[in-house]
């Protein structure tokens, strides 16, 4: 057995008395997202065949892997040569019910660390008769470049890029810089005499009645969006929404614009350490046209300690207005990316690797 053949590693399958070490290995990580706490996961419990990983050196954990296990052809599709190949099952997944997931390490680990740990969970999927891993990477504005060396490593071992999604984001230490189509839209808004409200439920007791009939409006506002130019529905229920808004008060708030007191457009946010991040964004037709979106998204980014959104300390904090590419076609939404781009927004990837677990697995590839 070769050097790189050894390892101190160990892996065990994520079980629910294992929530502990898992939430507990979250708070050291400095760019650890809620959606990977047990908490949250817990309200997706019977949609997918978990099998999120947990890698041991010894008695420290070292590193995560959000996963599950699908029997079914995916929306993710890859073109070629005007052949679609659907992913067919048995595959893994980082993560079905997630944006993005990826392997969550140490941030002291290295590169030959990493290579063992990742050479250690592809086999132990192929000896589960696995056929293919899809692994969604964990942006770099959401874990503060600390990952770049997985892509190198999964290259090597056989992963192949089959999707490139670009999320509009601003460096929020830097100077904002609008374009003039922006500003004209800001001087038109302020005109409209609208009004910001922020709704964030309280953990410890249930939501008023003006509250939950607050964000009904605006899930309403969202699902006829998403219906009429999309043909879709918003990933999460009103319900869940809901209940997922009083278990994470610090890490999920709703801003609604008004004009005659009348809800008119919203945006819900998802905040972590380092990026603060626009989930759902809505508006309807008199919203649309008072900009009322954009006179929101700028008195944020103008304010955000008038509305007590912290920005970071010692590492950059990000502003995220979301990907702009629909599903499943991949094309890019031009006129949504155009309006994105005119708050100064610079592209950063959302990738995803597709690994044939058919092949062998060789350490000495990396």
């Amino acid at each position: 057995m070769s050097e790189l053949e050894k390892t101190p590693y160990r892996l065990e399958i994520f079980t629910p008395e294992k929530s502990h070490y898992w939430d507990s290995f979250l708070e050291k990580l400095p760019y650890a997202h809620f959606f990977f706490s047990r908490t949250y996961q817990a309200h997706q419990a019977g949609r997918f065949e978990e099998i999120s990983m947990m890698v041991w050196k010894k008695n420290t954990l070292v590193a995560l892997l959000p996963l599950n296990l699908t029997s079914e052809n995916l929306s993710e599709k890859r073109q070629e040569k005007d052949k679609v190949k659907p992913i067919v099952a048995k595959t893994a997944i980082s993560y079905q019910g997630l944006s993005f997931a990826g392997l969550l390490a140490l941030p002291t680990l290295r590169y030959e660390e990493m290579a063992k740990i990742w050479v250690l969970i592809l086999r132990f999927l192929q000896a589960q008769k696995i056929q293919t891993l899809l692994y969604h990477a964990l942006p770099d504005y959401q874990n503060n470049f600390e990952n770049q060396a997985v892509r190198r490593i999964i290259f090597a071992l056989g992963a192949k890029l089959v999707r490139i999604e670009t999320s509009a984001v601003l460096d929020w230490t830097k100077e904002l810089r609008y374009d003039s189509q922006k500003k004209r839209n800001l001087k038109k808004a302020q005109k409209n005499a609208l009004v910001i409200q922020k709704i964030v439920l309280a953990s410890q007791k249930p939501p008023s009645f003006e509250e939950v009939e607050k964000i009904r409006i605006f899930w309403e506002i969202l699902h006829q969006n998403l219906a009429e130019r999309h043909g879709k529905e918003p990933t999460h229920s009103f319900t869940e929404i809901l209940g997922l808004m009083q278990l994470f008060p610090k890490n999920m708030s709703l801003f609604l614009v008004e004009k005659e007191k009348k809800i008119v457009a919203g945006v819900l946010f998802f905040q972590t350490r380092t990026c603060l991040h626009a989930q759902y964004i809505a508006s309807n037709s008199v919203g649309r046209k008072a900009f009322a979106l954009d006179f929101l998204f700028d008195q944020i980014l103008q304010n955000p300690l008038l509305w007590d959104i912290r920005k970071g300390d010692q590492v950059p904090f990000f502003f995220s207005f979301g990907i702009s590419q629909v599903r499943p076609s991949g094309k890019t939404n031009l006129n949504l990316l155009r309006w994105k781009e005119g708050f100064g927004t610079k592209a950063f990837l959302h990738e995803s690797y597709q690994i044939d677990l058919t092949q062998k697995i060789e350490i000495s590839e990396i």
